[in-house]
Protein backbone atom coordinates (compact mmCIF):
# COMPACT_ATOMS: atom_id res chain seq x y z
CA UNK A 1 0.00 0.00 0.00
CA UNK A 2 2.79 1.94 0.23
CA UNK A 3 2.27 3.96 3.41
CA UNK A 4 4.94 6.30 3.45
CA UNK A 5 4.03 9.74 2.37
CA UNK A 6 6.44 10.11 0.11
CA UNK A 7 5.47 6.95 -1.61
CA UNK A 8 2.13 7.68 -2.28
CA UNK A 9 2.11 8.80 -5.78
CA UNK A 10 3.23 4.81 -6.23
CA UNK A 11 -0.11 3.96 -4.85
CA UNK A 12 -1.96 1.85 -7.27
CA UNK A 13 -5.42 2.31 -6.34
CA UNK A 14 -6.39 5.83 -8.12
CA UNK A 15 -9.44 6.91 -10.17
CA UNK A 16 -7.41 5.57 -13.97
CA UNK A 17 -7.30 2.12 -11.62
CA UNK A 18 -10.93 2.37 -11.08
CA UNK A 19 -11.83 3.06 -14.76
CA UNK A 20 -9.78 0.10 -16.07
CA UNK A 21 -11.49 -1.89 -12.99
CA UNK A 22 -14.78 -1.01 -14.66
CA UNK A 23 -13.55 -1.94 -18.07
CA UNK A 24 -12.28 -5.24 -16.88
CA UNK A 25 -15.44 -6.17 -14.73
CA UNK A 26 -17.98 -8.02 -16.33
CA UNK A 27 -21.66 -6.58 -15.26
CA UNK A 28 -22.65 -7.54 -12.36
CA UNK A 29 -18.56 -8.15 -11.30
CA UNK A 30 -17.23 -7.59 -8.02
CA UNK A 31 -13.70 -7.23 -7.04
CA UNK A 32 -12.99 -7.42 -3.63
CA UNK A 33 -10.14 -5.43 -1.96
CA UNK A 34 -8.28 -5.59 1.59
CA UNK A 35 -5.67 -3.52 3.35
CA UNK A 36 -4.08 -3.02 6.70
CA UNK A 37 -3.67 0.90 5.82
CA UNK A 38 -6.66 2.97 7.56
CA UNK A 39 -5.59 5.75 5.23
CA UNK A 40 -5.29 4.52 2.00
CA UNK A 41 -8.62 2.27 2.53
CA UNK A 42 -10.60 5.50 3.66
CA UNK A 43 -9.00 6.73 0.28
CA UNK A 44 -10.69 4.27 -1.86
CA UNK A 45 -13.89 4.80 -0.27
CA UNK A 46 -13.12 8.49 -0.88
CA UNK A 47 -12.49 7.55 -4.90
CA UNK A 48 -15.21 4.85 -4.77
CA UNK A 49 -18.45 7.47 -3.86
CA UNK A 50 -16.98 9.71 -6.30
CA UNK A 51 -17.50 6.96 -9.04
CA UNK A 52 -20.72 6.27 -10.73
CA UNK A 53 -19.31 3.59 -12.82
CA UNK A 54 -18.65 1.19 -9.30
CA UNK A 55 -20.03 1.28 -5.82
CA UNK A 56 -18.72 -0.34 -2.63
CA UNK A 57 -20.57 -3.45 -1.83
CA UNK A 58 -20.50 -4.23 1.59
CA UNK A 59 -22.42 -7.50 1.60
CA UNK A 60 -19.69 -9.05 -0.72
CA UNK A 61 -16.97 -7.20 1.81
CA UNK A 62 -18.08 -9.54 4.21
CA UNK A 63 -17.65 -13.08 1.98
CA UNK A 64 -14.83 -15.36 3.62
CA UNK A 65 -11.53 -15.47 1.38
CA UNK A 66 -8.52 -17.62 1.50
CA UNK A 67 -6.26 -15.89 4.50
CA UNK A 68 -3.17 -14.09 2.76
CA UNK A 69 0.47 -14.79 3.87
CA UNK A 70 0.27 -11.23 5.42
CA UNK A 71 -2.92 -12.36 7.39
CA UNK A 72 -1.81 -14.93 8.88
CA UNK A 73 2.04 -13.26 10.41
CA UNK A 74 -0.58 -9.49 11.26
CA UNK A 75 -3.64 -10.55 12.30
CA UNK A 76 -2.68 -12.81 15.44
CA UNK A 77 -0.64 -9.04 16.16
CA UNK A 78 -3.44 -7.28 16.73
CA UNK A 79 -3.51 -5.70 12.50
CA UNK A 80 -6.92 -4.88 11.57
CA UNK A 81 -7.70 -5.13 8.23
CA UNK A 82 -10.16 -3.28 6.27
CA UNK A 83 -12.20 -4.86 3.47
CA UNK A 84 -14.63 -3.67 0.64
CA UNK A 85 -15.89 -4.76 -2.56
CA UNK A 86 -16.83 -2.91 -5.57
CA UNK A 87 -19.22 -3.66 -7.63
CA UNK A 88 -19.92 -2.94 -11.44
CA UNK A 89 -22.59 -0.44 -11.93
CA UNK A 90 -25.03 -1.09 -14.97
CA UNK A 91 -26.23 2.36 -16.57
CA UNK A 92 -29.75 3.15 -16.20
CA UNK A 93 -31.21 2.03 -19.88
Amino acid sequence: PWPKRRHRRRRLFTAEFLDAVHTALAPGGCLRIATDQLDYFEEMERLVQSSARLKADRENAADPLPVTTFEKKFVPAGAPIYRTALRKVSPVT
